[in-house]
């Protein structure tokens, strides 16, 4: 780290506060819209940083379940996803209400995209030379828990290979992770509830009143699923 720690928490500050900036610098915008989209911002940022401390504790608090992992991916991915949509709508003069309404539809894309993500990291390509560096990391991915649930009994061998450091954890180790998710039906059911999320976005009734925003959804779906679509298919 070239500037140390400390400064680094310094740049995050400064990151967090830089967009309400950017909402003041709005010219000729109502005070009571100005107001709606630094409340949207605040909310959406305190949605992401919460889902992203979920998500670090998912290994070391022992508790272990699709539920926590759905409420953290929702905050940290879904909340990125969701916002430009809800200050866009804000912008065109909608209600608050619809505005936070049409954002989350968009959380369900963002809850979509971190599956696809989890089954790239294993079954992909994601540029990083190799496969399997969320389990060198140590992250708790859906395939992870679709596989605790199908097969219980290992969950000594998984957690350990997650709380293993990571350049302990060996090719080896990650192609028996893959086959063992292939063989559990564990990537099997996540691929199922990509499918199941990528329905719902498609038949959607609010998004279904607004073709614009629908188009927006299916075509970002689309781009998100491209990686896998081997696997869809």
């Amino acid at each position: 780290m070239r500037h140390g720690v400390a400064q680094a928490i310094n740049a995050g500050d400064l990151m967090l506060m830089l967009p309400f900036l950017a909402v003041d610098h709005f010219e000729d915008l109502d005070d009571g819209v100005r107001w709606r989209l630094a409340r949207a911002l605040a909310r959406h940022s305190a949605s992401t940083v919460r889902g992203q401390s979920e998500e670090l504790a998912l290994l070391t608090s022992g508790q272990l379940s699709r539920a926590r992992y759905r409420r953290a991916v929702e905050g940290k991915t879904g909340s990125l996803f969701a916002l430009p949509v809800e200050g866009a709508a804000l912008l065109a003069g909608r209600s608050a209400e619809d505005a936070q309404a049409l954002g989350e539809r968009f959380t369900a894309l963002g809850v979509l995209f971190q599956l696809q993500d989890d089954v790239v990291d294993l079954y992909g390509d994601k540029g990083r030379g190799h496969r399997g560096s969320d389990l060198e990391e140590g992250k708790v991915s859906a395939l992870v828990l679709a596989h605790l649930e199908r097969v219980p009994e290992d969950s000594e061998w998984l957690l350990a290979l997650l709380e293993a450091p990571r350049d302990v954890t060996g090719v080896e180790a990650v192609e028996e992770a893959i086959q063992r998710f292939r063989e559990s039906g564990a990537l099997a059911d996540v691929l199922d509830e990509i499918r199941s999320i990528g329905a719902s976005i498609a038949e959607d009734k609010l998004l279904q009143e607004e073709p614009a925003l629908a188009a927006v959804a299916n075509q970002v779906c689309r781009l998100a699923l491209h990686p896998i679509a081997h696997l869809l298919s």
